[in-house]
């Protein structure tokens, strides 16, 4: 035992104690290894590829229970004891106190302690027949509808077992550690940590008959968006298009399957105003896919603005070529006066009757 982590939260105090504990375990010949756990969208623990080092001891969590998940992050699939000190708003997953962390830590150098574990959930996204993402989790899993209007509507699956359909704002598919999080708030139970079961609890359900179920967790469960047409949709809207190759190859697979006819596909098209704008695009928002190509030509024009403005135009003029497809949606983001130029010059007027 001479390596123990500690993950602190971005606060002065817990900081402090951090730096105190560091000390303390230092002077008994302990190696400490600190992780600073930076707020989303700040480079930590939320963004660090690595994983903590497979010989450590233990590792403490100064903080509340984002700061716990963060450092479950950073174990893995590894087996290392965590011990959560409270320091954030909401700390159901901490142990202890600050004012009992060094008796509780001498306890612990003494072997004296005990190790509960907690079940997680192996999630798997998987589009067609290709798996796109495969993620251990120990609080919960949330379907949602995103920015759309209309309520999604969710078909799940215990196993083979064709369970429900709910029409809700989303689902969420929860631990008995996850339970006390999300899921409470959306109005699902409490489970006790050694109860080995899954709760499923929509958000916001349209129906009474759409209420929270606990499963037992050596199921599987399914969850598949329902289609889009099936559930009575007038149009698709997709994502913003700049590969017109990839989305000329979906468009097809769409018109053999005989769905646009069903329903209108309309590309969205965004105006780019840089480079970084179509790198961030393409490295941040999910099924926008640029090419290099592209971003290089961005990137190398002497007007980006004009540039962007000509490759809206070749786009629009590839997707109109398109037999499945009725229209664009058009966007132009902090910079909306272009577009009635745009629209004129790409031969959008007048618009169609569909």
């Amino acid at each position: 035992m001479d390596r123990i982590g500690i993950v602190v939260k971005a606060d002065d105090a817990a900081q402090r104690k951090a730096d105190e504990l560091e000390s303390w375990l230092t002077k008994r010949g302990i190696e400490v290894i600190q992780k600073k756990n930076f707020p989303h969208g700040r480079k930590g623990l939320h963004h660090n590829k690595t994983f903590a080092p497979s010989d450590l001891f233990c590792i403490f969590v100064l903080g509340g229970d984002g700061t716990f998940l963060s450092a479950v992050r950073w174990i893995g699939n590894q087996k290392i004891p965590v011990i959560g000190v409270k320091f954030g708003e909401t700390g159901f997953l901490a142990e202890t106190a600050e004012n009992d962390l060094f008796t509780v830590t001498e306890l612990i150098l003494n072997r004296k302690f005990s190790i509960e574990p907690r079940m997680r959930l192996l999630v798997k996204v998987i589009r067609g027949e290709t798996e796109r993402a495969s993620e251990t989790v120990l609080n919960d899993v949330v379907v949602n509808k995103g920015a759309l209007a209309r309520l999604a509507y969710i078909k799940t699956y215990l196993d083979d077992y064709n369970l429900t359909t709910y029409r809700a704002d989303g689902l969420i598919v929860a631990t008995p550690t996850g339970s006390t999080a999300y899921s409470l708030a959306a109005g699902g139970p409490i489970i006790h940590p050694a109860v080995p079961g899954i709760v499923m609890t929509p958000i916001c359900p349209f129906t009474l008959t759409n209420r929270p179920l606990i499963v037992p967790d050596s199921v599987t469960i399914t969850i598949r968006l329902a289609k889009k047409i099936e559930a009575g949709a007038d149009f698709i809207q997709t994502q913003a298009v700049y590969d017109l190759v990839r989305f000329g190859e979906a468009i097809k697979r769409a018109e053999d399957m005989g769905l646009c006819e069903k329903t209108a596909i309309l590309p969205g098209i965004i105006v780019p105003r840089s480079a970084g704008m179509l790198k961030y695009m393409n490295a941040n928002v999910p099924g926008i896919e640029v090419p290099d190509e592209m971003i290089d030509r961005m990137k190398s024009a002497a007007d980006p603005k004009a540039e962007g403005i000509k490759i809206v135009l070749e786009l629009i003029e590839g997707v109109k070529a398109m037999s499945g497809i009725k229209g664009v949606h058009l966007q132009a983001i902090e910079c909306e006066q272009i577009l009635p130029q745009v629209i004129e010059d790409a031969g959008l007027l007048p618009r169609p009757k569909i």
